[in-house]
């Protein structure tokens, strides 16, 4: 995947505003700016979506075929990850997230408490059926602060959610609370080779960045 600052008009390309996040179906756009492009053509459907990968995890994405092996457009619609402040979570350590009117219906939940910081740090990451799996957390250099989650299927399935601290030799250092049993919100490590109980909830290995 390329990103270029012209366009073209070849039937072999996918344009993308990323500032729109709409793509143009084989014509030349009325205005240049930034576009995404992506080539072909494709032996098939499946190889057309496997070769667009990145994108469709990154946004929320619907292909349409021109014939059945040429793209005619894809619509998007941008994802983005989401980050809290560590001061302010660091603020909250030994409370229940939250007390406060409008979020104490799932206080205690571990992505009450993300949702939370998020919020507290003015990055709103929205409710956890909107969630996305976006890249592993282990190896990549994710940076501090990101909201995390272990995904089943590529879907949140309610396992786990945190805020990444930092990526340590023996796995990822967090802040989470849970209800199950009770965990007020503060710092923990989540092991790197896990193989103990609820590994959802406890494996750094499963967990990847939360796009919304």
């Amino acid at each position: 995947m390329e990103k270029i600052d012209t366009y073209s008009d070849s039937e072999w390309f996918i344009l993308m505003d990323v500032d729109s996040g709409v793509c143009q179906s084989f014509s030349v756009p009325a205005i240049r700016k930034e576009w995404v492009k992506v080539e072909g053509p494709f032996e098939s459907k499946g190889n057309a979506e496997k070769m667009l990968s990145e994108i469709c995890i990154e946004f929320r994405a619907r292909l349409y075929l021109k014939d059945e092996y040429r793209i005619k457009h894809l619509q998007v619609e941008r994802r983005s990850s989401h980050r809290a402040d560590l001061a302010i979570c660091q603020s909250y350590e030994g409370e229940r997230l939250s007390s406060e009117t409008g979020w104490d219906q799932y206080i205690g939940e571990c992505a009450t408490g993300v949702q939370y910081v998020c919020h507290q740090s003015n990055d709103p990451i929205g409710r956890t059926s909107e969630w996305k799996k976006g890249q592993a957390v282990r190896g990549n250099s994710v940076p501090a602060g990101t909201a995390i989650a272990s995904f089943r299927n590529d879907v949140y399935a309610d396992d786990h959610a945190a805020i990444l601290i930092a990526e340590r030799s023996e796995g990822l250092e967090v802040w989470d609370q849970f209800n199950n049993p009770q965990k007020p919100w503060g710092k923990r490590i989540l092991g790197f080779d896990y193989s103990g109980k609820h590994p959802y909830s406890n494996d750094g290995d499963l967990f990847s960045v939360i796009l919304s």
